[in-house]
């Protein structure tokens, strides 16, 4: 059990109650950014089309009284005219136009029943198009009533029109916590449970993107009892034992093993939101030994997106009890991948390491240990040197979550590695709560200075030679 000192008139849980809080609304900041990071559809290569096509406007009505007609053959003419537009020219001036001249449910109607897979090809491309623009456009579509045609159609055995539906319901999802519970409610989860075996590798990148858009957002967060159903699932021949779970989690684990760099990223960012968006107590049935271990092994991927993706799900698995902590650092390279990220990473990742750092050391004395052993006292201390103030004041909590919670031994090493001239450079900063933490962590340091014997104030002396120094500046 760790100490439970006190540092702002916290103990230690609740300056971990704090982090979490704060680290919420920064991510929060970053998510609601990402939520409108749209994905645009690309699944077929470009088209030329000739200028002329565009600049009529009798051609145009004509078109649009194809679109309304009877012909097969004239719908799918007018279908395809559009959809080239859109890969042709400014898609948000072609989906304005659509808005416009209430298009959407005439495309919405033969997405639904047109009478060849050609034409709801079609019909699901511009949709997918329409989506992936901005949230003007996507309220238009979801007020049209495609939610539940598009779940429906999730199910369909043609691959090509599967991808098409899952691209546009995955931008509907990500729009806003409203219509992700859309989707959820007209059973998008369930249905991908029944898509086929063999997906390819497109079917499965669009798969697993759009059931991560799901589990987005925190207002509310989603409700794992609404996509929980009782299945068999397979994907990418991987048989699933058959049992009540989420269905999106066999998803996710499988797509952690995947080879392709977006399926894995997104699984990582999906496992990061579901923690984000639930409780500590519901940790235990999303997360399993060979998931964490997987994920840390993630963080030391080349690749910058996967290790990012990867360090924000350990990062909320950590702001967990002492127990999760535990399955973290327990991992075989957790530290040394954390650390490596703390030395190679640009300055977001950074200042998200500083924030996993923290949780962890605000864990017990033996997890504080583990920070010591993979040598980051040291990088830390050289962060609070010469970083930005944003990543120097996340490296103040680090130290300070040591400070409060480790022994002896540990606040005499952070002192002889020299954290004591960098924390008390933190004290001419503008941020009074920084300052506040900065002097909260030397009043432990001098109180473990009065540990040792012989009247010697080691810890005192030092403190005092440095606010000299400060008086003569």
């Amino acid at each position: 059990m760790s100490k439970q000192k006190d540092i702002l008139g916290m103990t230690s849980d609740a300056m971990r109650k704090r982090r979490e809080e704060v680290c919420a609304e920064i991510r929060k900041a970053r998510r609601f950014d990402d939520l409108n990071k749209r994905r645009q559809i690309d699944l077929a290569p470009p088209e030329i089309v000739e200028e002329s096509e565009f600049v009529c406007t009798t051609m145009d009505e004509r078109i649009i009284a194809k679109l309304y007609g009877e012909c097969p053959e004239d719908i799918e003419q007018s279908l395809d005219f559009y959809r080239r537009r859109f890969r042709a020219s400014n898609a948000s001036n072609v989906a304005d136009e659509i808005v416009a001249l209430n298009l959407i449910p005439r495309i919405v109607e033969l997405l639904q029943a047109g009478p060849t897979l050609n034409m709801r090809r079609t019909a699901t491309h511009i949709v997918g198009a329409i989506v992936s623009i901005c949230s003007t456009h996507t309220e238009a579509i979801v007020k049209s009533g495609v939610v539940p045609c598009l779940v429906d159609l999730i199910g369909n055995p043609d691959r090509e029109l599967r991808e098409l539906t899952l691209f546009a319901l995955g931008n509907i999802a990500a729009e806003c916590c409203e219509y992700r519970d859309l989707c959820i409610k007209y059973g998008m989860a369930q249905r991908m449970a029944m898509i086929p075996d063999g997906m390819t590798l497109m079917e499965a990148r669009c798969a697993v993107w759009a059931a991560s858009n799901l589990c987005r957002g925190k207002k509310p967060p989603v409700d794992l009892e609404k996509i929980s159903i009782n299945f068999r699932y397979k994907f990418m021949s991987l048989v699933m034992r058959e049992f009540l779970i989420s269905v999106l989690l066999p998803l996710f684990n499988e797509a952690l093993y995947s080879n392709d760099t977006l399926i894995i990223s997104d699984a990582c960012r999906a496992f990061g939101r579901l923690l984000d968006a639930t409780p500590e107590s519901s940790y235990k049935y999303i997360l399993k030994p060979n998931t964490v271990e997987c994920l840390v092994e993630h963080m030391g991927n080349p690749n910058l997106k996967i290790s990012l993706a990867a360090l924000l799900a350990v990062g909320n698995i950590v702001s967990g009890d002492d127990e999760q902590t535990q399955n973290v650092v327990s991992c075989t390279n957790a530290l040394n991948n954390i650390h490596r990220l703390l030395l190679d990473g640009d300055q977001k990742t950074k200042r998200e390491v500083c924030w996993v750092l923290s949780n962890i050391a605000a864990g017990t004395s033996s997890q504080i240990q583990t920070i010591f052993d993979a040598g980051i006292v040291p990088s830390l201390i050289q962060i609070l040197k010469t970083e930005t103030f944003q990543i120097r004041s996340e490296a103040c909590w680090v130290i300070a979550n040591a400070v409060a919670g480790g022994n002896k031994e540990h606040i005499t090493r952070i002192v002889r590695e020299g954290a004591l001239t960098p924390l008390s450079d933190m004290l001419t900063v503008m941020d009074c709560s920084v300052v506040v933490v900065v002097l909260k962590t030397l009043a432990e340091i001098l109180e473990c200075g009065e540990y040792y014997k012989g009247s010697v104030q080691l810890f005192t002396n030092l403190i005092r030679s440095l606010f000299i120094s400060f008086s003569n500046i």
